[in-house]
């Protein structure tokens, strides 16, 4: 039988919390035998789709406090796109590494995986008023610009302008639209010009990844929310930042808890939010154990956008811990990387679960993958480090974990588990010993 020490608890997007050594809780081992009638929702997304990459640009804008504006058009066109089945649209971190870079468009492509390039940029017009450019650039065989128009920035009907942008991509990409898609497309809920503006600028804070940032962000969040508390726009902003907040050190210890009451007011305005549902899932399978809801979260949300990484490798955690299915969970985490090859979770999460179902050569392959990603990468030194150990590569495995150990405490049992291996009785008990001094479940389970 395979060493349970290797059945670790995949975390969600708070795990990078866990990476710069803060903690988060592990799922029980127990459960990955548990079984309930319930069935997941396919993926869409795959390598045999078209693929497209978002780069927005914010060079040519009139008033510099306008700057929020490109990363809007940036974040609206990929969730617009990301919701059409037939395209593999790729994550917006990963695109806005992009935003004003001097690499050629076939540099671009080739680093994400894409053949297709949307570019989005607000645009000075001749009377001083903002204007909106959207470039479908075909990079792959040959670069040719297939469509491009202008718009005229309303943020009264911004919704409207970006449906009609992704169903003129769409066309122009031959990609054909489920009826479901076609109805998305063409309906666009009417939104509060200066709430669109605050929630913008609240969106372009947070990603600044500051703690200044985080709370110029939550400001303007609640701005919009005060200028109409019935919109769902700033709920999911709020839900987003929360659930993501690591970089914030005043985030708060219950920050997660209070992503999810904001996503689950957000769906209370508006149920068609994947990125909220995104959050539900996360937190029903990682935190709540609970995997009928966790499932009925993660179908709803692939439904609605199944280009969100995020989602694609929760997916995967839960049908590898709920159901077994292997396979089809190491198939979720290739769609993951996918939609973003450039987050070394994604291949990390990858190598985890490869180790996790004794598959050890294929674990240290894409553990290796994610330090290429990041060369600090401390779950990548712990994976391969597992599956040395596990292999009967026991220095080997002692000096990984060494490795990862020094950049984060958090992995730390795994050389802890490679000493007891090797028979180094005393060492094991010394690393037990000090992740004993850590009052948290995290470590708490880890020395168990």
């Amino acid at each position: 039988m395979k060493r349970m020490h290797t059945l670790f608890r995949p975390a969600s997007t708070i795990f990078r919390r866990l990476l710069i050594g803060l903690p988060v809780a592990c799922v029980a081992i127990a459960m990955v035998s548990m079984h309930h009638s319930c069935t997941s929702q396919e993926a869409s997304a795959g390598s045999g789709n078209k693929s497209v990459a978002v780069i927005p640009m914010s060079k040519n804008v009139c008033d510099p406090e306008m700057e929020y504006l490109a990363t809007g058009m940036h974040e609206a066109v990929v969730d617009e796109l990301g919701s059409i089945s037939h395209l593999v649209v790729k994550s917006k971190t990963a695109s806005a590494k992009y935003m004003n870079t001097e690499l050629s468009l076939q540099q671009i492509a080739d680093e994400l995986g894409a053949n297709v390039i949307v570019r989005t940029s607000p645009e000075c017009g001749r009377n001083g008023d903002t204007l909106m450019l959207v470039e479908l650039i075909e990079v792959l065989p040959d670069e040719r610009v297939i469509w491009r128009d202008t718009y005229k920035f309303d943020p009264d009907n911004i919704f409207k302008i970006f449906k009609d942008v992704s169903r003129q991509i769409a066309r122009n990409i031959k990609v054909e639209l489920t009826a479901g898609e076609k109805a998305r497309l063409s309906q666009a809920r009417p939104v509060n010009g200066e709430l669109y503006k605050a929630y913008a600028q609240g969106v372009f804070y947070m990603n600044k990844l500051t703690s200044e940032g985080f709370k110029k962000g939550i400001e303007y969040f609640n701005n919009a929310i005060a200028i109409d508390p019935e919109d769902p726009l700033p709920y999911l902003g709020l839900a987003l930042s929360l659930s993501n907040s690591s970089h914030a050190s005043d985030a708060g210890a219950d920050a997660q808890q209070k992503s999810l009451e904001y996503a689950l007011k957000a769906l209370e305005l508006d149920s068609t939010l994947a990125e909220a549902y995104t959050i539900l899932a996360t937190n029903y399978l990682y935190s709540k154990w609970d995997f009928t809801a966790a499932e009925e979260a993660l179908t709803k949300a692939i439904e609605l956008n199944p280009n969100i990484a995020s989602l694609r490798y929760t997916m995967g955690w839960y049908l590898a811990l709920d159901k077994n299915r292997w396979e089809d969970a190491v198939n979720e985490m290739k769609k993951a990387i996918e939609i973003d090859p450039l987050d070394p979770i994604c291949p990390g999460y990858l190598g985890w679960l490869y180790l996790w179902i004794g598959r050890y050569e294929e674990a240290i392959t894409y553990a290796r993958q994610a330090l290429e990603i990041d060369a600090n990468y401390p779950m990548a030194f712990y994976v391969i480090g597992s599956a040395y150990a596990e292999m009967g590569r026991y220095e080997e495995a002692i000096e990984t974990h060494k490795k990862g150990s020094e950049i984060s405490i958090a992995f730390k049992n795994g050389l802890g588990v490679a000493y007891a291996l090797a028979g180094r009785k005393d060492e094991a008990l010394a690393v037990a010993k000090e992740l004993e001094k850590i009052d948290n479940y995290w470590f708490t389970w880890a020395i168990a």
